[in-house]
């Protein structure tokens, strides 16, 4: 469905833009430890034939300590996690939180 208007009937495979679906998750939906779990397709019964439809599914576990994320990024699942603001951008996220939750806010 994301793909669906993203090009004209007829048009090239190859100009489907990339697109990303990210989960952030409170738990570790797959138990291995790591902070994200990156998905994109892959054949089944060949590994090595990657579908290449420039579409992936990345998973972020609050509670993760394995892996390779950058700072930014931990700040984020931090916030998420506890509330726990390390930056300027986690302040104003949490800012923006208890304006929605005050009634003040503005769509």
């Amino acid at each position: 469905m994301i793909d669906l208007n993203a090009i004209e009937k007829g048009a090239d495979y190859s100009e489907l833009p990339q697109s990303f679906v990210i989960f952030i998750c409170t738990f570790d939906a797959f138990g291995k430890g790591q902070w994200r779990y990156t998905f994109e397709n892959m054949c089944k019964e060949d590994h090595d034939v990657l579908l290449e439809d420039g579409t992936a599914r990345i998973v972020f576990n609050t509670t993760g300590t394995k892996g390779n994320i950058s700072e930014y990024t931990k700040n984020i699942l931090k916030f998420t996690e506890n509330n726990t603001t390390e930056d300027d951008f986690t302040e104003k996220s949490a800012q923006e939180v208890q304006k929605i939750k005050n009634g003040r806010w503005n769509i």
